[in-house]
């Protein structure tokens, strides 16, 4: 769909205008995962001639797409400085969707999606990445030790000491 991909055309061009981290790398033109690789290891080394321990923990997100908050992402598009009309487009193209569970050839009764992204949409991972930014960048917030990277759905949290890395699970509406 042509609006769609120029939608996302006009979202990546306003995002790299400063509304994502500089450690986002994922879904982001000019950067990857060679990005990330690079910084690790560059991590590593440092370590390693310090004589310092470095603690590595990679978080994989399940479902990842599915458990977006809608009425977050229209908040967090908002607060990143999205024109209202364009944030209404992209709820609009969200809104209505249906799902059915196909089970062993047997499809069952539609039923409404009221979460997540639409996958299969050129949009959707941008808005993931929009989100698990907005949301990391809360998380973070508080003033703590260690080095956050980020990229794609994998994780990556760089702590220099053990018991400096905590791990809060919490429900928040942004």
């Amino acid at each position: 769909m042509i609006l769609v991909r120029v939608l996302l055309n006009r979202l990546l061009k306003h995002l790299e205008q400063g509304h994502l981290p500089e450690s986002q790398c994922g879904f982001r033109t000019g950067r990857g995962i060679i990005d990330m690789i690079f910084a690790a290891r560059q991590l590593q080394e440092e370590s390693m001639e310090q004589h310092h321990y470095l603690y590595m923990t990679f978080v994989d997100l399940t479902k990842a797409f599915d458990t977006v908050s809608r009425e977050g992402l229209w908040k967090v598009m908002s607060k990143s400085g999205c024109l209202d009309m364009f944030v209404k487009i992209v709820r609009q193209l969200h809104e209505g969707m249906m799902a059915r569970v196909l089970d062993d050839g047997n499809a069952s009764n539609s039923f409404p999606v009221t979460n997540g992204v639409n996958q299969g949409c050129v949009l959707a991972l941008t808005l993931f990445s929009l989100m698990l930014s907005a949301m990391l960048t809360d998380a973070f917030r508080e003033n703590s030790p260690g080095i956050p990277i980020r990229y794609s759905c994998d994780k990556k949290l760089f702590k220099p000491r053990r018991l400096q890395a905590v791990t809060k699970v919490k429900d928040t509406v942004i």
